[in-house]
């Protein structure tokens, strides 16, 4: 049982850390967008792409690997306990958001605002992305919340 209490901590430690890093990056995101300051934005661009592979990667890691092989010691059956399936379900359409939409649209801001950092003009191709990623964004955050809370309530 107390090898069953490390796992359940790493799982929660892994949901702190990437949900934490979803949501304070995703605010982080969106009022550097409002302050229209092409090196805040430029800034705020490249730490996104920082944080997600520091923060976002290793907090799923974290999250999966913990969650798994803590229902694994429960006996759980993760495709047939119903807060379990629907979580899974709410965190697999999250991750496909984010590698489908949203790291491909980082990418694209990033690229753009390397050029406005220096230049100063920022292009409206980047609000257009920019309004695609607060969409998604949005969804694929609101989806992560559902699955905490079908965890949490079960």
């Amino acid at each position: 049982m107390e090898q069953t209490r490390w796992w359940l901590a790493l799982h929660i430690l892994g949901c702190v850390i990437f949900l934490g890093n979803t949501i304070v990056t995703f605010f982080w995101k969106l009022m550097a967008g409002r302050s229209r300051d092409p090196k805040v934005l430029a800034f705020s661009q490249r730490l996104v792409t920082l944080t997600d592979k520091v923060f976002t990667a290793v907090g799923a890691a974290l999250l999966a690997i913990g969650g798994y092989v803590h229902a694994w010691h429960l006996k759980l059956n993760t495709l047939q306990t119903p807060w379990i399936f629907w979580a899974q379900v709410c965190f697999y359409a999250s991750a496909a958001i984010w590698v489908a939409v949203l790291v491909p649209i980082q990418h694209k801001q990033g690229k753009l605002a390397e050029a406005f950092g220096v230049s100063g003009e920022i292009p409206a191709a980047y609000w257009r992305l920019a309004s695609r990623w607060n969409a998604m964004g949005t969804l694929a955050t609101t989806l992560l919340i559902v699955a905490l809370l079908l965890m949490v309530v079960k």
